[in-house]
């Protein structure tokens, strides 16, 4: 199955971010250079995943499904 690449700048607009923001996360997975055009591996998707979901937590979902 071939995988589908995503560029970093690509990403960071689906997240909402500033592709710097991800360039900088990343540096604590490893030490590699990255432009915003660097497709992003398997583990470093996972890695920014894991990173933002873990970073934007909420207490509950009551707010958000109150205005739905």
């Amino acid at each position: 199955m071939p995988t589908i690449k995503v560029k970093l700048s690509d990403f960071a607009g689906d997240l909402g971010l500033p592709a710097q923001e991800l360039i900088d996360c990343l540096k604590k997975l490893d030490d590699k250079v990255r432009k915003t055009s660097t497709p992003l591996t398997d583990v470093e998707m996972n890695f920014l995943l894991e990173f933002f979901t873990q970073a934007n937590q909420v207490a509950n979902f009551d707010v958000y499904f109150a205005d739905r």
